[in-house]
């Protein structure tokens, strides 16, 4: 139509977004598990390399199969929500979830990284890909939940911007530090444990679901009231 508003600006979506506390605790979640994501995306490759002395042929093979894992992993994400929330009329099951597969990737972590033997290290590591990438569709549902009708693309933008700045800003870079720093005393497994290490930073995600679970009825309601005027 001729008379419609222009959709709102980045700044104005920011800001409307921010007032809302579950979308503040749902990307840092979001961009805390990125950290962890970024940081393996960055160094499987290696770890199987240089922990399993695997050829560069045999570990990208392996990595392709696990991307796979994480492609199901995202569909059951979202799938899991849908139903679920459905089932129970509770929204707050599209947070509860990523929470907990974010949660459940810590033991996950340590058995791929800590496993001596590749037996243990590929199931393990099948079983984190997929926890791994439960978050996608909710986080991205969610926001576009908290989000009026015409600022839903710019909110989807907002979430990515904040998850990749902040995941791939500090995850593969703190990952590569701590592996450095540990050379000196664990020699060829220093990136192993520094894997492990970063993996830890899930255990934070986890909590930040969890807290915006305790405002996303409220703030869905608020931002429903607001789309009905």
């Amino acid at each position: 139509q001729a008379n419609a508003a222009p959709a709102p600006g980045l700044l104005e979506t920011l800001t409307y977004l921010w007032t809302r506390r579950s979308f503040r605790h749902l990307s840092l979640a979001a961009a805390l598990h990125s950290v962890v994501w970024y940081a393996s995306g960055a160094f499987n490759n290696a770890f199987l390399q240089r922990s399993h002395d695997l050829s560069v042929a045999q570990a990208g093979y392996w990595i392709s199969v696990l991307s796979a894992m994480a492609g199901l992993g995202t569909f059951f994400g979202g799938y899991a929500c849908d139903k679920l929330s459905t089932v129970y009329n509770d929204r707050r099951f599209y947070l509860w979830v990523p929470g907990l597969a974010t949660l459940l990737c810590v033991p996950f972590q340590f058995l791929a990284y800590l496993s001596p033997t590749l037996t243990m290290t590929l199931p393990s590591f099948v079983g984190l890909m997929f926890m791994a990438a439960v978050f996608f569709g909710p986080s991205f549902a969610m926001t576009q939940a908290l989000a009026t009708v015409r600022m839903r693309s710019v909110a989807t933008s907002l979430l990515l911007f904040i998850q990749t700045l902040i995941g791939n800003g500090l995850g593969p870079a703190a990952t590569g530090y701590i592996s450095d720093w540990l050379v000196p005393s664990l020699q060829r497994d220093s990136l192993r444990y520094a894997l492990v290490i970063i993996g830890v930073v899930n255990l934070w995600a986890a909590v930040h679901y969890a807290l915006a679970s305790r405002a996303l009825r409220q703030d869905l309601a608020d931002t429903e009231a607001l789309s009905v005027r």
